[in-house]
C-alpha cells in the first residue's frame, strides 16, 4: 500500500514536471501575435528608416494620411504603439486624444520640431531649445546595441534636425547630446520622446537603431517583444519528445 502511493506519487511527479516542461516549450514555440502599430510621419527630407525597421519587426502597420487621419485613427481603433513624428509642419496631434491613449495604457514614439511644450510634459520631459546637436551618446543598452555609439547624426536638409530635451520627475534619460539629453522615456516605459528627427542617424545604422527604439517601446505591450521567435531544431525534437511522454502517460492512466 504505502509501495503503491509512493509510485502514484513519483508518477505524479514525473506527470507534473513532464507538463511544466511542455508549458515552457509551447510558451517558447507559439509565437507572439504582431503588434499594431500606427505610424505618421508628416515629411522626410532623408531616408525613411522606421517603414523598414517596422517589417524586419513583424509588426502590423497602419499608416495615416496626415494629422486628422492620425487623431481620427488613434481615437477610433488604438493600436498598441502610436509613432507620431512631425518633422516639418505645425504639430497637428490631438492633445486631448493623445492624453486618453496613454492614460489608457497605449506605447507612444514622438517626436516635434517645433517643441510644444504641451506634449513633452505629457511624455514626462521638457524641451531645453539646444538645437542642432551631434553626436547622440546612447545611454540605454536596449538602444545602443548593434549600432555605433555615439551616434554620429547628420541633417540631410532641415532647418531644426536635432531638439535638446530634459527628462521630468517621472521622466528619464536614455541619450545624451554635448548638452542636454536626446531621448526621453516616461510613463513607466510606456512613451519615448526623441530629440532628433527620423532621418538623421547614419546610413549604416538607421535601420537598426529604429528597430531598437521600436523594440524598447513595445516591450511593454499586451503581447510581449515584436520579434518573433523561432524555434531551433533541437527544440522541436524536444518539443516533439514532451509531446510523446505526455501522451504516453495518458494512455497508461487510461488504462490503468
Amino acid at each position: 500500500m504505502i509501495f503503491n502511493s509512493m509510485r502514484r506519487n513519483a508518477t505524479g511527479k514525473r506527470h507534473r514536471g513532464a507538463a511544466v516542461a511542455l508549458s515552457l516549450m509551447l510558451a517558447v514555440a507559439l509565437p507572439a501575435r504582431a503588434a499594431t502599430v500606427l505610424l505618421f510621419i508628416d515629411a522626410l527630407q532623408g531616408t525613411n528608416y522606421v517603414a523598414p525597421a517596422l517589417t524586419a519587426l513583424g509588426a502590423t502597420v497602419t499608416t495615416a494620411t496626415s494629422w486628422a487621419d492620425f487623431n481620427t485613427k488613434l481615437a477610433a481603433n488604438p493600436p498598441q504603439l502610436a509613432i507620431a513624428l512631425n518633422q516639418n509642419s505645425a504639430l497637428g496631434a490631438n492633445l486631448a486624444t493623445m492624453t486618453s491613449y496613454v492614460n489608457s495604457g497605449g506605447h507612444v514614439i514622438f517626436t516635434d520640431w517645433t517643441q510644444t511644450a504641451s506634449f513633452a510634459t505629457l511624455f514626462n520631459a521638457s524641451w531645453t531649445g539646444n538645437n542642432n546637436q551631434t553626436p547622440a551618446n546612447f545611454t540605454n543598452a536596449a538602444l545602443s546595441a548593434g549600432i555605433t555609439n555615439p551616434q554620429p547624426l547628420t541633417n540631410p536638409g532641415w532647418g531644426t534636425w536635432s531638439m535638446g530635451l530634459s527628462p521630468g520627475a517621472s521622466g528619464q534619460s536614455a541619450c545624451l547630446f554635448p548638452t542636454n539629453s536626446c531621448v526621453v522615456i516616461g510613463n513607466g516605459g510606456q512613451t519615448i520622446v526623441l530629440g532628433f528627427l527620423s532621418d538623421t542617424p547614419s546610413a549604416a545604422d538607421g535601420v537598426k537603431l529604429w528597430e531598437n527604439i521600436i523594440g524598447l517601446a513595445g516591450a511593454g505591450a499586451p503581447t510581449g517583444p515584436l520579434v518573433v521567435p523561432a524555434l531551433s531544431p533541437w527544440m522541436m525534437a524536444v518539443l516533439a519528445a514532451l509531446l510523446l511522454a505526455a501522451g504516453s502517460f495518458v494512455i497508461v492512466r487510461r488504462r490503468s
